[in-house]
C-alpha cells in the first residue's frame, strides 16, 4: 500500500489545515475555540488504507466534471463523446477514475508573514475518463492569518471540454450530528431532479422546505427530508452559505464564484446526517441541459474558479 504525501497549513492563530496528494483533497481543518480548545471541523477518514478506498469523495477535489453527467456522454462541436458509465446511466463526479481518486504533484509550500500556500497538480491525457483533450489541473490552497482556507481552481487544456472542479469536504464543526448544527443558503431557486438525481432542465423557486436563505437549524428539517439538491446562487462572488454549531457558536462563511452550491446532508455517511457537503460548483449535467450555463475550458480560455471557507466564533 502506497504512502500518501501528507502536508499542512498553519496560522499564527493555531488553524491547521492538513492535505494530502490523493485527489488533492482536505483531511482535517482545525480551528481553536475561544478557550483555546482545538475543533476538528471536518469529518474525514485516517489510515491510508482507508483513504485510498473511500467512495465517499470525502475532501476530494472532484473532476474533470463534478457531480452528474446524464447518459454518461455529451456533444460538444458536433462530436459525441461517451464516458466512463460508473453510476447506472451516468458519469458521476468525472468517472469512476476521476481526478479525486488519482495522486496530484505536490509542490513545496510556500510560507510567507500572513499566509502559507500549497499547489496540487495533475495532467489528465486526452481521452480520459473519455473526456477530450490533454488537460492541466492545478488546484491550490492558501490560509491566511484572517482565518480563510481560499481553495483556486486552475485548468488549460489543448481542446474543448466541459469543466466544473469542486471541492466535497464533509463539515460538522466538530458537531456528532448535523442536528447541533445551522445552514443558511443565500439563493433564491434550486434545480428540481428525476428519481436518478439528473435535472429536469428548469430552476425552481425555493419553497418551504427547500428555502435556506434565512439561518435554519437541521433539527428542524432532516426529519422532513434528506437533503441532495444544487442551489442557484443568488450573487455568485460574494457570500454563498453560512454554517454554524448552535451551542459552540463556531460559525464557517463560505464565499465563491461558483454559480451553484451542492447540499448533500450526507446521507449515506457510515453515520447517517453526522456532516454536510457545500460543494460550491457548477450546475449538474450542464453539459446537457440548454437552459444551464456550462464552463467549457478551451485551449483560449483557460478555466478559473475560486472557494474560501471563513471560520471565526460567534
Amino acid at each position: 500500500m502506497s504512502t500518501l504525501n501528507k502536508v499542512e497549513l498553519t496560522n499564527t492563530n493555531g488553524m491547521s489545515v492538513t492535505l494530502c496528494d490523493f485527489g488533492a483533497r482536505i483531511l482535517s481543518i482545525k480551528f481553536p475555540l475561544s478557550d483555546g480548545t482545538l475543533v476538528e471541523t471536518t469529518e474525514n477518514l485516517e489510515s491510508d488504507e482507508d483513504i485510498l478506498n473511500d467512495c465517499a469523495y470525502m475532501g476530494a477535489t472532484c473532476g474533470r466534471v463534478a457531480n452528474r453527467i446524464s447518459s454518461a456522454g455529451f456533444t460538444l462541436n458536433g462530436q459525441r463523446y461517451n464516458l466512463d458509465e460508473n453510476e447506472t446511466n451516468k458519469t458521476l463526479h468525472g468517472g469512476s477514475v476521476g481526478l479525486g481518486k488519482r495522486i496530484w504533484h505536490v509542490s513545496p509550500v510556500i510560507a510567507e508573514d500572513t499566509y502559507q500556500e500549497v499547489t496540487f497538480h495533475i495532467r489528465s491525457a486526452d481521452g480520459d475518463q473519455g473526456f477530450p483533450g490533454n488537460m492541466d489541473v492545478s488546484c491550490i490552497y492558501k490560509l491566511d492569518d484572517d482565518n480563510t482556507l481560499t481553495q483556486r481552481f486552475v485548468a488549460t487544456t489543448d481542446k474543448d471540454c466541459p469543466i466544473n472542479l469542486c471541492d466535497h469536504t464533509y463539515f460538522n464543526l466538530g458537531a456528532k450530528h448535523l442536528n447541533e448544527l445551522s445552514l443558511q443558503v443565500l439563493a433564491d431557486e434550486y434545480i428540481p431532479v428525476d428519481e436518478n438525481s439528473i435535472p429536469l432542465g428548469h430552476f425552481a423557486p425555493v419553497d418551504e422546505i427547500m428555502d435556506f436563505r434565512e439561518e435554519r437549524p437541521f433539527a428542524n428539517v432532516l426529519s422532513i427530508k434528506d437533503y441532495d439538491e444544487c442551489y442557484r446562487v443568488a450573487k455568485p462572488g460574494s457570500l454563498v452559505a453560512v454554517l454554524k454549531h448552535l451551542n459552540t457558536g463556531l460559525r464557517l462563511d463560505i464565499s465563491s464564484d461558483q454559480p451553484g452550491i451542492q447540499v448533500y446532508t450526507g446521507n449515506y455517511l457510515p453515520t447517517k446526517h453526522s456532516a454536510v457537503a457545500l460543494e460550491a460548483e457548477g450546475f449538474p449535467d450542464a453539459i446537457n441541459q440548454a437552459a444551464f450555463d456550462a464552463d467549457i475550458v478551451t485551449p483560449a480560455q483557460p478555466y478559473h474558479r475560486y472557494v474560501k471557507y471563513s471560520f471565526s466564533i460567534n
